[in-house]
């Protein structure tokens, strides 16, 4: 998507400009993976143009690899407003994607050879949730991955603009069942998969739930936690400015996949949590900086691990 948001302190209906970058979930995610020395593939489907052309750029002058984009011709790209705020005023979001070109995607848009040589397959539970076409496509991907043996991570990624608890339960419960690793928010799994009690008692229910062994849980300002055969462990986040709160989950999940593609999860959620903290601190959806960046941060005030 375009996003258009007002400068801190304004309000959509009065302001005179805008700040104009690109965001989506699987494009943030995709960005910072590049960033941290991932080999990274983004499909999706756009409109032929400046504005889809504005986001192929984008993703390319961060090392993501977009040969297998699919074009389409006289549709739109999906746009959304922030409005950036300072306590107690929530950040406000407006979404105009109904109808945009990635909400008509198909089976036609996935290169099936990509799939099955990548190592992870990552899905947000954003794609379902913007029409019933992406609901079908997230699914077929999602089964045809894990017959061809590639890892599936699911972040589940709840926003309750766009379907109801009830609609996103039916709909992400069998992806998660088929993901290796599942990321969501505490809130969220209390919302769709009601998954009660401290955070080590939420994750081996969901784990259970959806014979995943790995599961991640974000506590907002407590940090993280999650479940790996069967062993809890937590993490503290990082005390943070916040600039822009946009886009940090996305920022988390990459830090996670990296550590799910290592072999080293715990290492993973804290390598997020610095993602995360340096993204709070910028405009913008995307996480801008690199390994070096993380390391520093982690090294100087690094959270504390509970195992």
């Amino acid at each position: 998507m375009l996003r258009l948001s007002v400068p801190a302190g304004e309000r959509i209906e009065t302001t005179h400009r805008y700040r104009v970058s690109v965001a989506g979930a699987e494009f943030n995610v995709a960005i910072a993976l590049a960033r941290m020395g991932r080999s990274v593939t983004w499909m999706s489907r756009l409109p032929l143009g400046s504005l889809g052309r504005r986001v192929v750029g984008e993703l390319q002058r961060h090392g993501v690899d977009t040969s297998h984009v699919t074009w389409s011709e006289g549709e739109r790209l999906g746009t959304y407003f922030v409005e950036l705020s300072s306590p107690p005023r929530p950040v406000e979001v407006t979404y105009d994607r109904q109808g945009s070109s990635a909400s008509k995607m198909t089976p036609r848009t996935i290169d099936w050879d990509v799939i099955e040589t990548a190592s992870v397959l990552f899905v947000s539970g954003i794609t379902p949730a913007i029409s019933g076409a992406c609901r079908e496509l997230a699914h077929e991907v999602v089964t045809q991955a894990a017959v061809m043996g590639t890892e599936v991570v699911v972040d589940v990624n709840y926003r309750s603009r766009l379907w109801s608890p009830s609609e996103a339960h039916d709909s992400l419960r069998p992806l998660c069942g088929m993901a290796s690793l599942v990321i969501l928010t505490q809130n969220d799994a209390r919302t769709l998969f009601d998954a009660q009690g401290e955070p080590c008692a939420a994750l081996t229910y969901l784990s259970d739930l959806f014979e995943t062994s790995s599961v991640v849980m974000t506590l907002g300002s407590e940090g993280a936690a999650w479940i790996e055969g069967g062993s809890c462990q937590k993490a503290a986040a990082f005390d943070t400015a916040i600039v822009d709160r946009v886009g940090s989950g996305d920022a988390f999940a990459a830090g996670v996949v990296t550590g799910f593609l290592d072999g080293d999860l715990a290492d993973g959620v804290q390598r997020g949590l610095a993602m995360a903290a340096l993204t709070l601190g910028l405009y913008g959806d995307q996480f801008i900086g690199g390994p070096r960046d993380v390391d520093t941060i982690r090294s100087r005030i690094g959270p504390e691990v509970d195992r």
